[in-house]
């Protein structure tokens, strides 16, 4: 049986900085029984998720976090295995490096954006775009960003209501998007800030957080939509 690896979801992060079960299991029942957590709790809390925005889920940057609680070294780990991710691309993604690379430098740009649609004509104005198509399938495949993909009726099964060419793209890891992103948001998002950037990086955490619970995630949107794509 094969198993999809993702890193660290919200409650193994919670488990490496030491929090304990009992206080994970009043979280757990708090949720399930839609009852308001004691407050001090509730900061506690908050300001963890907020750390884990801006930490993310890789084990090596969570270790370095909790070691030094120097920000500066959690970016520093960051962009070393965004570099990593870099390297793949130009060792295995062949004739389309360059515009995988493009498509991969773009997430942030694009999530920026009020509808967060992913718009492979912001990458070329090319009339023939199966390129591009390719390329940001290579991220999907190579577990480095996840598609979710726009449905023209809430109508069960969703999957046959799906326009594969009206998608948005979130990344795997929202470290890894705040540490790609424009400016030194990091400050921003421990400070409270957590809509910033017009609410792409809480939206992606929250994207990250299902598809790692194994859910498959459409959106839907009442405007009509463009029926050419992309």
């Amino acid at each position: 049986m094969q198993h999809e690896m993702h890193s660290l979801d919200f409650e193994e992060y919670l488990w490496g900085k030491g929090i304990g079960e009992e206080v994970i299991a009043v979280l757990r029942e708090s949720f399930i029984q839609r009852k308001p957590l004691n407050p001090i709790i509730h900061k506690a809390m908050m300001r963890n998720f907020r750390e884990y925005m801006v930490v993310g889920g890789m084990p090596r940057v969570i270790n370095k976090f909790i070691e030094t609680g120097d920000i500066s070294k959690v970016i520093q780990e960051q962009k070393d295995i965004i570099n990593g991710y870099r390297d793949d691309v130009k060792k295995y993604a062949g004739t389309n490096k360059n515009k995988v690379q493009e498509t991969f430098d773009s997430i942030p740009e694009q999530l920026n954006k009020k509808n967060k649609r992913y718009f492979l004509t912001m990458l070329s104005k090319e009339p023939r775009m199966r390129t591009y198509k390719d390329s940001i399938m290579w991220l999907f495949d190579a577990n480095i960003a996840s598609p979710f993909y726009n449905i023209s009726a809430i109508e069960f099964p969703l999957s046959l209501n799906e326009k594969r060419n009206l998608f948005k793209v979130y990344m795997k890891d929202t470290g890894l998007l705040v540490a790609m992103s424009f400016g030194n948001i990091q400050n921003e998002v421990l400070n409270g800030n957590i809509e910033i950037n017009e609410g792409s990086i809480l939206e992606n955490a929250l994207a990250e957080a299902f598809v790692k619970n194994g859910h498959r995630l459409n959106y839907y949107d009442r405007k009509k939509t463009n029926q050419h794509g992309n």
